[in-house]
């Protein structure tokens, strides 16, 4: 499977404050250090993607998110 995260700035940030900031170019920060595990690494030319927005239906208030954890079901009481 794939997973496309698609905004203007996407932060990734770890509860020691390292990150990755892609937006504008990529940052990668750390107090700590950094490792980079490859058999190689190439450093070549600039290069970008792009990703497809998905259309959703005219009504977008009738969107929802749902998240399923295990061990919940419908009959769980809700908070």
């Amino acid at each position: 499977g794939e997973v496309v995260i698609t905004a203007p700035t996407i932060r990734l940030v770890a509860d020691d404050g390292s990150y990755i900031k892609i937006g504008g170019g990529v940052e990668i920060g750390s107090q700590g250090k950094v490792t980079v595990h490859a058999s190689e690494h190439d450093w070549i030319g600039p290069k970008t993607d792009s990703a497809s927005i998905p259309s959703f239906g005219r009504d977008p208030a009738a969107q929802q998110v749902t998240f399923h954890y295990p061990g919940h079901s419908e009959a769980s009481p809700r908070a």
